[in-house]
């Protein structure tokens, strides 16, 4: 598998913001809690071909393109620059190299 290189220039950190899940354990409900975590990303804006090649026709001027090598789940909120989005995922070259593709759809705020 190829190693990617994001530029140094390019480079974001963005935040997975705490969260707690639900799990049974001994038929019992109980709330785990997952800390937030950070990782490096590329952000760009979304462009002209986004809205041709992905079938999101809710994509918008504030949606951003993600380039990391981070496996994000999907519809994982994510804090990037101030601002909460929802991680859509779209590409991920598997085989060819360790490069994942992400729409940040923008939101008003973490639930």
């Amino acid at each position: 598998m190829d190693k990617v290189r994001i530029l140094k220039r390019n480079q974001s950190t963005l935040t997975i913001p705490k969260q707690t899940k639900k799990v049974w354990i001994n038929s019992r409900e109980i709330e785990e809690e997952i800390p937030e975590q950070t990782f490096k990303g590329a952000v760009f804006p979304i462009g002209s071909d986004d809205y041709k090649n992905y079938d999101f026709a809710s994509l918008t001027v504030n949606d951003r393109k993600l380039y990391c090598t981070e496996q994000l789940k999907d519809e994982c909120k994510i804090i990037y620059a101030g601002k909460a989005y929802n991680c859509q995922g779209i590409v991920n070259y598997g085989e060819i190299s360790e490069l994942r593709v992400y729409i940040l759809k923008r939101v008003d705020e973490i639930e």
